[in-house]
């Protein structure tokens, strides 16, 4: 396991004691639990986000032959790598 310092101000810390003591937890395990829940939600989030986008991209591309999609993003891709070596 790996320990964070975060800094806050002195109302967040104030906050974060309040919601502490109402959960019956130290100030610092219930942060490692929110932001495990939040990291997790995150996850969660872009996984839809992608799933959506692959479901745009399978109707748009409906009846196009893969290999030449498969091309298109290829010659992208190394255009893109071409101009952050610049």
């Amino acid at each position: 396991m790996t320990t964070i310092q975060i800094h806050l101000s002195d109302e967040q810390w104030q906050h974060l004691q309040r919601l502490a003591e109402q959960c019956q937890r130290a100030p610092e395990a219930l942060a490692g639990e929110v932001l495990a829940h939040w990291l997790e939600l995150e996850e969660q989030h872009w996984q839809q986000r992608m799933e959506r986008v692959l479901e745009i991209f399978r109707r748009h591309t409906h009846g196009v032959d893969q290999a030449e999609i498969e091309r298109e993003i290829t010659a992208a891709f190394e255009e893109y790598r071409t101009e952050c070596a610049r």
